[in-house]
């Protein structure tokens, strides 16, 4: 059995398992309790919590994507072809972009490939 601690519903562990693959196969994020009348988040540590070391990865996968795809900050590597993704905050974040696809360096107030101070 396991306890949602956001909200103390407590469900058995297979029966959890199978919920949350589905939801996040789905990209339903936020993931939520299954409960009907029940929309408390299920947190991070309930998945740790679940011992399933490949559904902690597809969810950090799959939720990062999906991160990226509804953040107006999103942003492309201006590599042409890369497929790296970032979320950019020009107020908060460093110009400074390494690539962790295609390995360059860019400045991302001009775009300029080498990195420049």
């Amino acid at each position: 059995m396991v306890l949602l601690t956001s909200c103390s519903e407590i469900f058995h562990k297979e029966c959890l398992i199978g919920y949350v693959k589905m939801e996040i196969e789905q990209k339903k994020f936020p993931l939520c309790c299954p409960q009907v009348n029940c929309k408390k988040e299920i947190l991070p540590e309930t998945l740790h919590e679940l011992g399933d070391a490949d559904l902690l990865a597809e969810f950090e996968k799959k939720s990062t994507e999906h991160a990226l795809e509804i953040s107006p900050d999103a942003r492309n590597c201006p590599t042409p072809d890369c497929t790296y993704k970032f979320i950019y905050d020009e107020d908060n974040d460093s110009p400074h972009l390494f690539c962790q696809i295609c390995h360059k360096e860019y400045c991302l107030k001009c775009n300029v490939n080498p990195y420049h101070h």
